[in-house]
C-alpha cells in the first residue's frame, strides 16, 4: 500500500493526480480487484491530489471477453461508489493482446 506520506511527497513535487488500479481481467477470468484501492484513493485525496481516478488492466482475448471485462470494471466502480465524474481508464498493453490478431479484431476489443 502506498502510505499517505508517499502521496504527500508527490503532491509536494507538484503532482496533481493519481490513477489507481481497481480491476484486472473479468469475473470469470483473472477476477482481480485491488484490495488496497480504497486506502490508496483516500491517501491520495488526503494528500490534496485534485484528480484521483481508477483504471482497469485489460486482458481480453475476444470481443465477448472484452465485454465481460467492461461489465466487471463497471460493477466494481459501482461497488466502490466511484462518482460518475471520476476519471476512469483502461490500461491496454501490447503484451496482453494476441499478436496474431488483425487490426479489425483489435478495434472490436
Amino acid at each position: 500500500d502506498q502510505a499517505a506520506n508517499w502521496y504527500t511527497n508527490l503532491t509536494n513535487l507538484g503532482v496533481k493526480g493519481a490513477m489507481i488500479k481497481l480491476t484486472e481481467g473479468s469475473a470469470s477470468g483473472t477476477d482481480y480487484v485491488n484490495p488496497l484501492f480504497a486506502s490508496q484513493k483516500a491517501n491520495a485525496i488526503a494528500a490534496g491530489m485534485k484528480y484521483v481516478g481508477a483504471y482497469h488492466f485489460f486482458r481480453a482475448a475476444s470481443v465477448d471477453d472484452a465485454a465481460a471485462e467492461g461489465e466487471f470494471f463497471l460493477a466494481q466502480l459501482q461497488a466502490n461508489n466511484i462518482d460518475t465524474s471520476t476519471i476512469v481508464a483502461c490500461d491496454v498493453e501490447l503484451s496482453s493482446l494476441d499478436p496474431t490478431a488483425d487490426g479489425a479484431t483489435l478495434t472490436k476489443l
